[in-house]
């Protein structure tokens, strides 16, 4: 088992391979002037399982996450992973506009082409499991975070939903609270 980290957040892979008793694995990612993204495994993964680890928030990342995914395959890789703390377009899980895409699925299939399996931490909606050709390992983040916040010992906290699709979540998330509030950006 290998564990690489895209640019997205390089500091968290450098914490959970140091937490595995793994060394963190030799990527190298150069950026051409004309913004081109050319990813380059510097060590062999022939016949390993590879573990990407990569936050998918921008056009960058996403880009830049499939180039790995694809220089993983080509390198022989036995198995690709991806584990993405954050999905990029998530939000956007069915047609919300007339002649709008549905940007969940978009992702769902970019990274179907090149990955195995995915690891994602709280889906905006747990149905967009289904739009993947691949498995996916739904983590759920409230099990890490409710006692994390409870040993904070916090007045007058407040739960937010970024908006009206995740309030079931945040509604559930706040009756582990006592007196917290529910609030939602609209």
């Amino acid at each position: 088992m290998k564990l690489f980290s895209g640019t997205s957040n390089l500091s968290l892979a450098t914490e959970i391979s140091e937490l595995m008793g793994l060394k963190l694995g030799k990527l190298k990612i150069e950026r051409f002037k004309d913004g081109e993204i050319l990813p380059t495994f510097t060590e062999s993964i022939r016949g390993e399982d590879v573990y990407i680890l990569q936050i998918l928030s921008n056009s960058n990342s996403i880009i830049e996450t499939t180039l790995i995914g694809d220089a993983a395959k080509r390198s022989g890789c036995k198995s690709l992973t991806l584990v993405c703390p954050y999905l990029a377009y998530s939000r956007q899980d069915k047609v919300d506009h007339l002649r709008s895409s549905i940007g969940a699925k978009v992702m769902a299939d970019i990274i179907s082409l090149r990955y195995d399996r995915i690891i994602v931490i709280d889906l905006h909606n747990s149905g967009i499991q289904g739009f993947f050709d691949i498995p996916v390992i739904h983590l759920d983040g409230s099990k890490i975070f409710k006692p994390y916040i409870k040993k904070m010992v916090l007045d007058n906290l407040t739960i937010l939903s970024p908006d009206q699709g995740g309030m079931s979540r945040a509604s559930n998330f706040a009756k582990s609270f006592a007196n917290s509030q529910l609030a939602m950006i609209n």
